[in-house]
């Protein structure tokens, strides 16, 4: 109930002036040139600044912050865990190849680092089947360890990569195009 009057606060003020606040049972909210600060009664303080281009960065007194900007969000919590949402990442940084021919999906990846690992999402469209991309990944799979399904148009490969990392990629028909996702959980 807090948050949502806390929210419900930063919304009104947010409709206000070039510099408004108001106090709220459980702390004040603040707006001026583009920044929001919530400051809880316990000390607490978020800060939300917008540029007036659509990025905005909302960080806590906590360590916690989290940035959006051209459909990219990119987080970092207290612990240090990090999660960026709609980057680009590389075939270099994943380690695997890209299925070949295969368009990138703007913003369909990301990056997250979280408790000793780091796991990678890729989005990628091609023409080809799902069967032909799986078949194009199986090679990278420790056999042993491997398990593929197939149902109706979508193959998927999970397991282990050759390397001991985890992963799978997921290939099915959407929009009369084959989504691949491609996934590694690396150990840092």
């Amino acid at each position: 109930m807090k948050r949502a009057l806390l929210l419900l606060a930063l919304f009104v003020v947010g409709c206000g002036g070039p510099q408004t606040a108001i106090q709220t049972p459980d702390g004040k909210v603040t707006v001026q040139d583009g920044k929001t600060t919530i400051q809880t009664d316990d000390g607490k303080t978020v800060t939300s600044t917008t540029d007036g281009q659509g990025n905005v960065e909302v960080k806590s007194s906590d360590g916690t912050s989290m940035k959006m900007s051209d459909g990219k969000v990119e987080t970092v919590e207290e612990k240090g865990n990090k999660a960026s949402l709609g980057v680009l990442v590389s075939e270099a940084e994943v380690g695997y190849p890209f299925y070949p021919g295969a368009t990138v999906v703007e913003h369909g990846s990301s990056k997250v680092e979280s408790d000793g690992k780091t796991n990678f999402m890729i989005t990628l469209t091609t023409a080809d089947s799902p069967s032909k991309v799986t078949d194009f990944y199986k090679g990278n799979f420790d056999p042993k360890d491997l398990t593929t399904m197939t149902q109706g148009e979508s193959s998927i490969l999970g397991g282990h990569w050759k390397n001991g990392e985890e992963g799978a990629v997921t290939a099915s028909v959407e929009d009369g195009k084959t989504k691949i996702i491609l996934t590694v959980a690396r150990k840092k």
